[in-house]
Protein backbone atom coordinates (compact mmCIF):
# COMPACT_ATOMS: atom_id res chain seq x y z
CA UNK A 1 0.00 0.00 0.00
CA UNK A 2 1.41 3.33 -0.95
CA UNK A 3 0.40 6.50 0.77
CA UNK A 4 0.56 9.84 -0.93
CA UNK A 5 2.10 12.70 0.98
CA UNK A 6 0.58 16.15 0.67
CA UNK A 7 2.64 18.52 -1.41
CA UNK A 8 3.85 21.77 0.09
CA UNK A 9 3.80 23.38 -3.34
CA UNK A 10 0.82 25.52 -4.30
CA UNK A 11 -1.68 23.88 -6.61
CA UNK A 12 -0.65 23.84 -10.24
CA UNK A 13 -2.71 26.10 -12.50
CA UNK A 14 -5.15 24.45 -14.84
CA UNK A 15 -5.44 25.81 -18.37
CA UNK A 16 -8.96 26.54 -19.57
CA UNK A 17 -10.67 28.63 -22.22
CA UNK A 18 -10.84 31.56 -19.82
CA UNK A 19 -7.19 31.36 -18.79
CA UNK A 20 -5.42 29.52 -16.01
CA UNK A 21 -6.75 29.08 -12.54
CA UNK A 22 -5.89 26.89 -9.56
CA UNK A 23 -8.01 23.86 -8.77
CA UNK A 24 -10.79 24.74 -6.35
CA UNK A 25 -13.24 22.68 -4.36
CA UNK A 26 -16.89 23.22 -5.24
CA UNK A 27 -19.36 23.19 -2.38
CA UNK A 28 -23.02 23.10 -3.41
CA UNK A 29 -25.04 24.81 -0.72
CA UNK A 30 -28.48 23.44 -1.66
CA UNK A 31 -30.01 20.90 -4.03
CA UNK A 32 -29.74 21.79 -7.70
CA UNK A 33 -33.40 20.93 -8.25
CA UNK A 34 -36.56 22.34 -6.64
CA UNK A 35 -37.14 19.18 -4.60
CA UNK A 36 -39.98 20.56 -2.45
CA UNK A 37 -41.85 21.76 -5.55
CA UNK A 38 -41.39 18.33 -7.14
CA UNK A 39 -42.93 16.68 -4.06
CA UNK A 40 -45.83 19.16 -4.09
CA UNK A 41 -46.46 18.48 -7.79
CA UNK A 42 -46.40 14.72 -7.20
CA UNK A 43 -48.91 15.06 -4.37
CA UNK A 44 -51.08 17.34 -6.52
CA UNK A 45 -51.13 14.80 -9.32
CA UNK A 46 -51.98 12.00 -6.91
CA UNK A 47 -54.89 13.98 -5.42
CA UNK A 48 -56.22 14.86 -8.87
CA UNK A 49 -55.97 11.27 -10.12
CA UNK A 50 -57.57 9.89 -6.94
CA UNK A 51 -60.48 12.31 -7.28
CA UNK A 52 -60.88 11.09 -10.85
CA UNK A 53 -61.00 7.49 -9.67
CA UNK A 54 -63.65 8.40 -7.09
CA UNK A 55 -65.71 10.23 -9.74
CA UNK A 56 -65.45 7.21 -12.05
CA UNK A 57 -66.64 4.92 -9.24
CA UNK A 58 -69.61 7.21 -8.53
CA UNK A 59 -70.35 7.34 -12.26
CA UNK A 60 -70.42 3.55 -12.44
CA UNK A 61 -72.75 3.53 -9.43
CA UNK A 62 -75.01 6.11 -11.12
CA UNK A 63 -75.11 4.00 -14.26
CA UNK A 64 -76.22 0.94 -12.33
CA UNK A 65 -79.08 2.92 -10.74
CA UNK A 66 -80.18 4.28 -14.11
CA UNK A 67 -79.01 7.91 -14.07
CA UNK A 68 -77.35 8.23 -17.50
CA UNK A 69 -76.89 12.02 -17.40
CA UNK A 70 -75.06 11.84 -14.06
CA UNK A 71 -73.05 8.90 -15.36
CA UNK A 72 -71.90 10.77 -18.47
CA UNK A 73 -70.92 13.95 -16.64
CA UNK A 74 -69.06 12.19 -13.85
CA UNK A 75 -67.34 9.78 -16.22
CA UNK A 76 -65.97 12.65 -18.32
CA UNK A 77 -64.95 14.66 -15.24
CA UNK A 78 -63.31 11.61 -13.72
CA UNK A 79 -61.41 10.75 -16.88
CA UNK A 80 -60.15 14.33 -17.33
CA UNK A 81 -59.08 14.47 -13.64
CA UNK A 82 -57.14 11.22 -14.03
CA UNK A 83 -55.41 12.47 -17.19
CA UNK A 84 -54.50 15.82 -15.58
CA UNK A 85 -53.19 14.07 -12.46
CA UNK A 86 -51.07 11.64 -14.46
CA UNK A 87 -49.66 14.46 -16.62
CA UNK A 88 -48.71 16.50 -13.54
CA UNK A 89 -46.92 13.47 -12.06
CA UNK A 90 -45.09 12.87 -15.37
CA UNK A 91 -44.05 16.54 -15.58
CA UNK A 92 -42.74 16.45 -11.99
CA UNK A 93 -40.66 13.37 -12.81
CA UNK A 94 -39.31 15.07 -15.95
CA UNK A 95 -38.31 18.15 -13.93
CA UNK A 96 -36.59 15.90 -11.39
CA UNK A 97 -34.54 14.34 -14.18
CA UNK A 98 -33.78 17.56 -16.06
CA UNK A 99 -34.29 20.98 -14.48
CA UNK A 100 -34.06 22.89 -17.79
CA UNK A 101 -37.74 22.62 -18.84
CA UNK A 102 -38.96 23.59 -15.35
CA UNK A 103 -40.48 26.92 -16.42
CA UNK A 104 -42.41 25.47 -19.35
CA UNK A 105 -43.60 22.44 -17.39
CA UNK A 106 -44.27 24.61 -14.32
CA UNK A 107 -46.54 26.77 -16.47
CA UNK A 108 -48.28 23.63 -17.76
CA UNK A 109 -48.76 22.38 -14.18
CA UNK A 110 -50.18 25.77 -13.22
CA UNK A 111 -52.64 25.71 -16.14
CA UNK A 112 -53.66 22.08 -15.50
CA UNK A 113 -54.21 22.81 -11.81
CA UNK A 114 -56.41 25.75 -12.70
CA UNK A 115 -58.41 23.60 -15.14
CA UNK A 116 -58.76 20.96 -12.44
CA UNK A 117 -60.53 23.50 -10.24
CA UNK A 118 -63.48 23.30 -12.65
CA UNK A 119 -63.61 19.54 -12.04
CA UNK A 120 -63.27 19.60 -8.26
CA UNK A 121 -59.57 20.36 -8.03
CA UNK A 122 -58.48 17.04 -6.59
CA UNK A 123 -60.54 17.59 -3.45
CA UNK A 124 -59.29 21.24 -3.71
CA UNK A 125 -55.97 20.28 -2.13
CA UNK A 126 -54.72 18.94 -5.46
CA UNK A 127 -55.47 22.32 -7.03
CA UNK A 128 -53.71 24.22 -4.21
CA UNK A 129 -50.62 21.99 -4.27
CA UNK A 130 -50.42 22.21 -8.07
CA UNK A 131 -50.78 25.97 -7.97
CA UNK A 132 -47.95 26.34 -5.45
CA UNK A 133 -45.73 23.82 -7.28
CA UNK A 134 -46.30 25.49 -10.67
CA UNK A 135 -45.44 28.95 -9.35
CA UNK A 136 -42.42 27.50 -7.52
CA UNK A 137 -41.12 25.85 -10.72
CA UNK A 138 -41.49 29.10 -12.64
CA UNK A 139 -39.80 31.26 -9.98
CA UNK A 140 -37.06 28.85 -8.84
CA UNK A 141 -33.47 29.60 -9.83
CA UNK A 142 -30.52 27.44 -8.88
CA UNK A 143 -27.93 29.04 -6.64
CA UNK A 144 -24.50 29.28 -8.22
CA UNK A 145 -21.97 26.93 -6.63
CA UNK A 146 -19.87 28.32 -3.83
CA UNK A 147 -16.15 27.97 -4.51
CA UNK A 148 -13.49 27.58 -1.86
CA UNK A 149 -9.95 28.46 -2.88
CA UNK A 150 -7.22 25.94 -2.03
CA UNK A 151 -4.56 26.79 0.52
CA UNK A 152 -2.25 29.56 -0.65
CA UNK A 153 -4.92 31.04 -2.88
CA UNK A 154 -7.82 33.42 -2.33
CA UNK A 155 -10.87 34.42 -4.31
CA UNK A 156 -11.26 37.95 -5.71
CA UNK A 157 -14.23 39.63 -4.03
CA UNK A 158 -15.05 41.52 -7.24
CA UNK A 159 -14.93 38.89 -10.02
CA UNK A 160 -14.51 35.60 -8.14
CA UNK A 161 -11.25 34.64 -9.82
CA UNK A 162 -8.78 32.52 -7.84
CA UNK A 163 -5.56 34.43 -7.18
CA UNK A 164 -2.44 33.66 -5.14
CA UNK A 165 -2.39 35.29 -1.70
CA UNK A 166 1.00 36.87 -2.50
CA UNK A 167 -0.37 39.35 -5.09
CA UNK A 168 -1.85 42.78 -4.39
CA UNK A 169 -4.26 43.03 -7.32
CA UNK A 170 -6.43 40.58 -9.20
CA UNK A 171 -4.96 39.65 -12.59
CA UNK A 172 -8.45 39.16 -13.97
CA UNK A 173 -10.18 42.46 -13.07
CA UNK A 174 -7.47 44.64 -11.48
CA UNK A 175 -9.31 44.93 -8.15
CA UNK A 176 -7.08 45.46 -5.11
CA UNK A 177 -6.87 42.36 -2.94
CA UNK A 178 -7.38 43.19 0.74
CA UNK A 179 -4.47 42.12 2.87
CA UNK A 180 -5.13 40.04 5.94
CA UNK A 181 -4.35 42.63 8.63
CA UNK A 182 -4.93 41.50 12.17
CA UNK A 183 -7.11 43.74 14.29
CA UNK A 184 -7.51 44.05 18.03
CA UNK A 185 -11.19 43.05 17.81
CA UNK A 186 -12.50 46.63 17.62
CA UNK A 187 -11.84 46.92 13.87
CA UNK A 188 -8.67 49.00 14.44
Amino acid sequence: MSSSTPSSEPPQPIESASGSFPPARVVITEPDRPVAAIVLALLSGLFLASEGVVEMAVAIGAATVGLPQVYGDLAVDGLVSIVLGVLIVIFAVIIHGDKKPRRLLGTAILVMSTISLLLGGGFLIGFALGLVAGVWFIAWRPNPPFYLAPEGWTMCSNCGAAIPVSVDTCDNCGEAVPSSVETDGNGE
